[in-house]
């Protein structure tokens, strides 16, 4: 793990280059939380319910718009107004994959605009460079959290982000494999007790992931599935609790 990301996120923000790099890094010194919710659920109203119950406790939420059975434009505006009240980013997971011109009207286009109300999308590399041509504030994909997974991209993705500072705010990945200081977002996070879905999804833990170098710590079902309103809100804390204290674990450790 790079020796960069010992340092506190209030003294790298100043020096990453994208601008919504930049802004995450101080909204999570500012809130003391480095957990992103996964709010991969099929009910506007679920999500909206879920960002506004763990607001102050998160500093992303993520969402899968296309899985909305209800979407209209409405929930856009409700969300944006949530991530204002709470200050909060928003993260649309849309791993976009095609040609420059196609990513770029699916970007802007359709029912969901998601240019207008998006901080942060992510995309493969799979298309090459002309995927970013399209798009602002990309996280591009590294690997996956999944068992079968074999391919790992980090070199294209490290190219791309020195090509293109403007787009590239961050990576997904499982660890830190690299020098530069890049954001890194790190999903399949659960609690100790839970090692994977059945469906070839891997779990590991907040602190796992923060000591390979995860900067954002990435929950779904960890918190989605964790009951009542009061059962999802103890689940947040926790996470929440776990990362941040991983992470200034962290700082001591590779600051000493």
């Amino acid at each position: 793990m790079a020796h960069v990301c010992g340092k506190p996120y209030e003294e790298r923000a100043p020096h990453l280059r994208h601008p919504k790099a930049r802004k995450l890094f101080e909204i999570q010194a500012s809130k003391d939380t480095n957990l992103c919710v996964a709010a991969d659920v099929t009910s506007s109203t679920s999500v909206l319910e879920l960002a506004d119950q763990i607001g102050d406790l998160i500093s992303v939420v993520k969402t899968h718009v296309d899985i909305l059975e209800d979407f209209d434009w409405s929930f856009i505006e409700h969300l944006t107004r949530l991530a204002r009240k709470h200050n909060f980013m928003i993260f649309e997971d849309r791993k976009f994959a095609d040609i420059g011109s196609t990513v770029g009207l699916q970007y802007t286009g359709g029912i969901y605009k998601i240019s207008e109300w998006a901080d942060f999308v992510t995309a493969h590399v799979v298309s090459g460079e002309s995927v970013l041509s399209g798009l602002d504030s990309v996280l591009l994909l590294t690997n996956m959290s999944t068992s079968s997974t074999n391919v790992d991209n980090t070199d294209t993705c490290l190219t791309f982000a020195q090509s293109y500072p403007s787009k590239v705010s961050g990576f997904i990945g499982q660890r830190r494999e690299y020098d530069l200081d890049i954001p890194l977002w790190t999903p399949g996070v659960s609690r100790p007790s839970v090692t994977g879905d059945g469906q070839g999804q891997v779990y590991r833990t907040p602190k796992t992931v923060v000591d390979q170098g995860a900067d954002v710590v990435i929950v779904g079902r960890g918190i989605v599935k964790a009951g009542n309103k009061e059962e999802r809100r103890e689940s947040a804390k926790w996470f929440r609790e776990e990362g941040w204290r991983a992470y200034l674990r962290r700082c001591t450790v590779m600051m000493a």
